[in-house]
């Protein structure tokens, strides 16, 4: 407690620099009669720390690719990312938000890759592969994420994120098919290739990778499954120069 008008001033002035640095002040007694000095109580709201959203997206993207959106609870979300529910609704206002939003995540890896292919100065062969490369790479960095974006686009009963993981993946399937066109185009590619189906099948050699790298390791005929880089460039060879012998009649 102050007891004099100079420690009056000296201990508010104290209190109003800790409050504008944030600090919390505690509470002063009243004793034998004594002046006690109001104290500030500077006790700003708690903002969810910067990562926590992205916490609560990777929870969210392991549980829903491994259970299924209807079987994940919210309380099972914010218990693996170490956050409260209230934390969770900070971020977003619904559980189907959320999931709304894992899907947009995963599915804008993929365009973020065909934006940066579409600018670069390559040919449409080098960017075919370019965009290989970078989707396995991809896959291989993210499995749940590419778990979830394979559970939803094969389960034919998904109301909630199908549409919108269908919606998306078309739009970058067509860019995709775009770039075989333009190859087409140029004359570096042949004019009969079906572009939609040349496109799938480089979706199918990365996606079947991805998933089924452990078990290749244990197959004695396959020497790359630890080599991304290799598997891209030995399926990108076969796709754009066929298998038959560079010689053959």
């Amino acid at each position: 407690c102050v007891t004099t008008r100079r420690g009056l001033l000296d201990a508010t002035t104290t209190q109003l620099r800790a409050a504008v640095a944030g600090h919390t002040i505690g509470t002063a007694d009243r004793t034998d009669g004594q002046f006690c000095t109001p104290l500030i109580m500077i006790n700003p709201p708690s903002k969810p720390s910067a990562d926590a959203a992205q916490r609560v997206l990777r929870a969210a993207a392991d549980l829903f690719s491994e259970l299924g959106y209807d079987a994940v609870s919210v309380a099972a979300i914010a218990e693996q990312a170490g956050v409260s529910k209230a934390n969770i609704f900070h971020h977003f206002k619904t559980k189907q938000d959320l999931f709304y939003e894992v899907l947009r995540s995963t599915t804008q890896a993929s365009a973020d890759i065909l934006a940066e292919i579409e600018q670069a100065n390559d040919c449409p062969q080098e960017k075919l592969v370019a965009y290989a490369e970078a989707t396995l790479r991809n896959y291989l960095e993210n499995p749940r994420a590419t778990r979830l974006l394979l559970r939803e686009l094969t389960n034919e009963r998904s109301e909630i994120g199908g549409h919108l993981v269908s919606q998306d993946f078309g739009h970058n399937f067509e860019r995709l098919t775009a770039l075989v066109r333009s190859g087409q185009h140029g004359g570096l590619l042949r004019g009969d290739l079906d572009p939609a189906a040349f496109g799938l099948l480089i979706c199918a050699a990365n996606v079947f990778f991805a998933q089924t790298q452990n078990i290749l390791r244990r197959l004695p005929a396959v020497d790359f499954a630890d080599q991304p880089q290799r598997y891209t460039d030995m399926m990108m060879d076969v796709l754009l120069h066929g298998a038959a012998a560079r010689n053959a009649p």
